[in-house]
């Protein structure tokens, strides 16, 4: 895989972690990961978490759908992620409804440590 930073730097690798998180393994284990490909990701700094990235109504938000819908810990897919997502009426967003799925709330809110 040919990956690009910007317009100055370019790598090549064989990605061997493909997720949508990874949820710290990088960290725990980095002998066993040549690199990383950051796709559509929040990438916090040491001890935040995706909620310090995001604007403070959507965590309003997310709280509220978690408590009223998802039984104070997750976050039901349907229509409004899709609208979070930003995803218009059409074939993208149909494909993502095909595959969209419940989130927990506690993966926005786990600091990630770094050494």
């Amino acid at each position: 895989m040919q990956c690009s930073v910007g317009s100055r730097r370019s790598y090549s690798c064989r990605p061997q972690l493909c997720r949508h998180d990874v949820s710290g393994v990088a960290e725990a284990q980095p002998a066993k990961v040549q690199c990383l490909v950051f796709v559509d990701a929040f990438i916090p700094e040491d001890r935040q978490c995706v909620l310090d990235l995001l604007p403070s109504e959507i965590g309003t938000h997310f709280r509220a759908v978690a408590q009223s819908q998802g039984g104070g810990w997750r976050l039901p897919g349907g229509e409004g992620q899709l609208d979070l997502l930003g995803l218009m009426p059409g074939e993208e967003r149909e494909f993502v409804r095909a595959r969209l799925c419940d989130f927990s709330r506690a993966a926005l809110r786990n600091r990630s440590f770094f050494r």
